[in-house]
């Protein structure tokens, strides 16, 4: 079992040096100030990155609010949204305030708080049976909770956290960090399993369908799959970029389609590059950005009748990849980033829904290449999103410290 990573112990106040008769209550002298420290709204002092982002957050009017229900119960940035695999009116949401709330759409008082955590939540999620929610912090704070009570089941620490998902058939949790590991819990024992990269950030992640193998994404362009069984790289695919700069190595998403044949990465160069899993041999990279600045932020493969890839990028491309000819079916061009996409969950649907940096809910048919459906509401830009299991039900976070409901 890999060893819990803990905090230092609280240090203890050092006053050698101070006379507290010298002390007179309620004076401050000019000349004895050493420092002036810049405090947000609740006493919490602000470091300098974090006055800059909350300048850089942008805010726009919309003419109307689409959403069915709004959650605002977060003070900042929402980072992360999950709607419960059995219960769709049940979703939880992680934010900047190092908070996560569950809670249930139509239900403004019935919000539950999930606190204890050190840094931003940017991740949460629901187990396959909506049992268990787990969530993730950016500092590496992973914490466990039984979703009824919302009793601590257990927790853990590891490095700075990049993601979390659940197994989709186990109580089992999956997590990457910035030291390259990957983490396997079962809960709630506890019992561990690490898989260890080689120092470079474990970026993203996927589990096969088949549910033995992982295959992640590292930051300097490296995909390792992996036999979770064994605890051994099954394949590690490299790749060049043909530019100096680590920036454009970094696998950025992932994602493998229902019969595990076949598996996309794409990176912050503008390319996707496709891979035979069975083989570890790549089979194509093609470039879907506008420029090779415009990093892949989403990568998804449609259900299988239609043997489609969505691919969006930072700059608002949106490519549909036809896989079985290996070629470009069709194209659209959004006016700001894409930031999450995913294909509806029915059968024989070819509808893909997209959130943008525009605050925009997109609803595609990629038969047609057309945008069917447009939802606004949020005032700032959407940061995530998830569809419920049938597909009829979105749920989006915004920098607007808001999660939004929409019908779908």
């Amino acid at each position: 079992m890999g060893e819990q990573k803990r905090g230092p112990s609280p240090a203890g106040s050092n006053n050698e040096n101070v006379d507290f008769e010298d002390l007179e209550e309620g004076v401050i002298n000019e000349e004895d100030i050493v420092e002036v420290i810049n405090l947000d709204d609740d006493g919490i002092e602000m470091s300098e990155d974090e006055e800059e982002s909350e300048e850089e957050i942008r805010h726009f009017e919309v003419e109307k609010d689409d959403s069915v229900y709004t959650f605002s119960g977060h003070k900042g940035p929402v980072f992360c949204c999950r709607i419960n695999p059995v219960d769709k009116t049940q979703v939880i949401t992680g934010g900047k305030d190092d908070l996560a709330y569950i809670w249930k759409v139509g239900e403004p008082s019935g919000a539950v708080k999930l606190d204890g955590f050190k840094d931003s939540v940017t991740e949460a999620a629901f187990s396959h049976d909506g049992m268990y929610a787990a969530v993730g912090d950016l500092s590496g704070v992973i914490k466990v909770f039984k979703v009824g009570d919302q009793g601590l089941v257990w927790s853990f620490e590891i490095d700075d956290l990049n993601w979390l998902k659940w197994h989709f058939g186990a109580h089992v949790l999956f997590a990457g960090d910035i030291s390259g590991s990957m983490w396997m819990w079962q809960i709630p024992s506890g019992m561990c399993k690490t898989f260890s990269g080689d120092g470079k950030s474990n970026n993203c992640g996927v589990l096969f369908h088949s549910g033995d193998r992982f295959a992640c994404g590292y930051a300097d362009g490296t995909v390792k799959i992996w036999n979770l069984k064994t605890s051994t790289p099954v394949y590690t695919m490299s790749e060049t970029t043909g530019r100096d700069d680590e920036v454009a190595m970094m696998k950025l998403c992932i994602d493998i389609n229902k019969s595990d044949q076949m598996l996309m990465t794409g990176g912050a160069d503008g390319n996707v590059t496709f891979y035979n899993p069975k083989t570890g041999v790549d089979i194509c990279k093609v470039s879907c950005g506008r420029d090779a600045s415009d990093s892949i932020e989403a990568v998804s493969f449609s259900p299988p009748s239609y043997h489609l890839a969505a691919i969006g990028t930072l700059m608002g491309n949106l490519t549909i990849w036809d896989i079985s000819t290996m070629s470009e079916r069709s194209s659209l061009s959004f006016p700001d980033g894409i930031v999450r996409l995913a294909w509806s969950p029915l059968v024989n649907s070819a509808i893909l829904h997209t959130v943008s940096l525009d605050g925009v809910v997109a609803t595609i048919d990629a038969r047609s290449n057309t945008v069917i459906k447009k939802q606004l509401g949020h005032t700032s830009n959407i940061l995530n999103m998830d569809l419920s299991v049938d597909g009829s039900t979105l749920v989006s976070s915004s920098d607007d410290s808001t999660a939004k409901v929409y019908t779908l």
